[in-house]
């Protein structure tokens, strides 16, 4: 494991946009219950525009045990997103923005989702 972490780790350094690096890197600081770099990652993933929607579970099941509660809401939201659940994914996306107002990633998705609907 730690040759890996170093090598994800490093390509990550070369191109923080390189979400798969950001998945693998989320592996394995779960098989070390690293929850702090879990999260660390799975904002970092969803910043680059990651898209592998079992990402989204892991990072929200660890916000629910972290008390994360916003981001466990908008992570929730995102896999539903994948999903082509809009109208879920919209709900919780109020949710995370009740809980906190300035939360940046939920404010851009709902943003994006009220353009749409502006269309």
């Amino acid at each position: 494991i730690p040759q890996a972490k170093a090598t994800f780790k490093r390509a990550v350094d070369l191109n923080y946009k390189y979400t798969t690096g950001y998945y693998y890197m989320t592996i394995i600081a779960q098989q070390e219950n690293d929850f702090n770099n879990i999260l660390d990652y799975v904002k970092a993933f969803d910043e680059h525009g990651g898209r592998i929607p079992a990402m989204y579970e892991i990072g929200r099941q660890v916000a629910d045990q972290t008390g994360e509660a916003a981001l466990s809401l908008y992570l929730q939201a995102k896999l539903l997103y994948f999903q082509r659940q809009t109208q879920k994914s919209y709900e919780l996306l109020g949710q995370s923005l009740r809980l906190d107002p300035d939360f940046g990633p939920a404010k851009t998705l709902m943003e994006q989702y009220q353009a749409a609907l502006n269309q």
